[in-house]
Order: structure tokens, then C-alpha cells, then sequence
């Protein structure tokens, strides 16, 4: 038996993780993928290629909820991780980095906070 901190193990929960995102269980999905975050992390590091696609499937989470503040550091984080390990054409480091541009893109579509008030009620 590899245990409950092995990679093997939380590479099953991602998995699991996938499925209940792709079925729209999106809260299951993050309780998921937020485990094996953690031991990834401590079985293989926070520099890991594998951390990192966790980090950028948990964007993909906070991104279908239009969660764009939550997702964008996560994006972050992974295209670093990914740009480290890799070189700038990989996939990881791609679509992190649509991800980003994506969250950014979705944040300045964002009306600032009262501005959509001001806007109904002129003075």
C-alpha cells in the first residue's frame, strides 16, 4: 500500500477532481483538487511540474464560476512553475498564460466597484 501521502494517491484525487469539474460539481472538484495540492507539495515540492498543473486546474475552477480574482494568481503561480521546468512553448506554460491574459481580460470588463451605481442614478 503507497499511503495517503504519496503522489500516486493524490494524482487520483486530481483525476477525481477532473471529473466532478467536468460534471459541474465545482465545490467537490476544489475539496479534490485542494488535497492533492497539499500532498503534491509535500511529496514532490512547490516548484513541481505536477503542483503546478493542480494549481492551474483549480484556476480552471475559479474561472468557470467567473471567479477571475481567485484564478489569476493561481495562474500565475503555475505559468512560473511551468516556465522554470519548461521552455515557453510547452503546453503548461501556454495555457497558463491564456489563462492569465483570459482573467485579465474578464477583470477589466469588470465595472469598478459603485461605478455601475453612478451609472443608474445620474446626478
Amino acid at each position: 500500500a503507497l499511503g495517503q501521502e504519496h503522489p500516486n494517491y493524490a494524482a487520483t484525487l486530481h483525476n477525481m477532481a477532473l471529473v466532478h469539474k467536468r460534471q459541474g460539481r465545482y465545490n467537490k472538484a476544489m475539496e479534490l483538487y485542494q488535497t492533492a495540492l497539499a500532498i503534491k507539495g509535500e511529496a514532490l515540492g512547490q516548484e513541481h511540474p505536477d503542483y503546478a498543473t493542480t494549481l492551474k486546474n483549480m484556476a480552471m475552477v475559479h474561472k468557470a464560476l467567473d471567479q477571475w480574482e481567485l484564478a489569476l494568481p493561481l495562474f500565475q503561480q503555475a505559468r512560473s512553475i511551468f516556465a522554470t521546468a519548461f521552455h515557453d512553448e510547452h503546453p503548461g506554460v501556454v495555457d497558463a498564460q491564456q489563462g492569465i491574459e483570459s482573467c485579465q481580460e474578464a477583470l477589466r470588463q469588470q465595472p469598478q466597484l459603485g461605478e455601475e451605481e453612478d451609472n443608474r442614478n445620474p446626478a
